[in-house]
């Protein structure tokens, strides 16, 4: 099942964040998928969503964003959109998920304290693009990448994610409430961990997180 909403009241992005979600511009959309899959293949269900959109908006838009891991997508180091994924889970196996997508389309601006982060569309290209194509492209590249995904493709598909990558080879903090790793971002293993290099030498997995500062974007899908 779509969902898809024409704004929101109460956009929520990840650790509970505010999305702004301002009526008749973006485009924020749920999609409800019942994989035959284990819980801890999830991360990897998001950076499919995430290759998905980066195709979608080269479509659409002639544009192509990056990636940073684990969920954002930028634009000219600013964010243009990010992705949620949540699920509900039985035993060993997922019951369903939820993958949400926030992308800034024609926002003509943002407010105060995301004027300097966020970005649109609109804002970088100078035009207004049409959401009903940019969500067709969407579905559209998510459901080849999906079937190609359940086929256990998965290796081909992150190659793709590394290729839109922002933050790999870079030097990098990780947030986890109130501990923080420091490293150089190696890689992302086929489980979509973030592999890091500490200053001590020594090779760090990171499952969950965020890179701070927070850059580019909206409050946090």
């Amino acid at each position: 099942a779509v969902v898809v909403a024409e704004g929101q009241s109460g956009g929520r992005g990840r650790l509970g964040r505010d999305w702004d979600s301002p009526p008749a511009v973006g485009l924020y959309v749920s999609l409800l998928l019942r994989p035959p899959l284990p819980p801890w293949e999830l991360p990897q269900i998001t950076l499919t969503a995430a290759v998905a959109v980066v195709k979608a908006v080269e479509r659409a838009a002639g544009v192509t964003p990056g990636i940073k891991w684990p969920n954002d997508l930028l634009l000219d180091g600013k964010k243009l959109g990010g992705i949620l994924t949540e699920m509900e889970t039985e035993s060993d196996r997922i019951r369903y998920l939820v993958v949400g997508l926030g992308l800034n389309v024609n926002n003509p601006q943002f407010p105060g304290e995301l004027q300097n982060t966020a970005t649109s569309l609109a804002l970088t290209q100078g035009r207004s693009f049409s959401r009903v194509a940019i969500l067709k492209a969407w579905l559209e590249e998510f459901d080849s990448l999906y079937q190609r995904f359940l086929a256990r493709e998965f290796p081909g598909i992150l190659e793709e994610w590394k290729r839109y990558a922002v933050t790999l080879g870079r030097m990098v903090t990780v947030r986890q409430g109130s501990r923080t790793i420091q490293g150089l971002a190696l890689e992302v293993a086929s489980d979509g961990a973030l592999i890091l290099k500490t200053r001590a030498g020594e090779t760090v997995r990171v499952t969950s997180g965020e890179i701070a500062p927070d850059p580019p974007g909206g409050r946090g899908i």
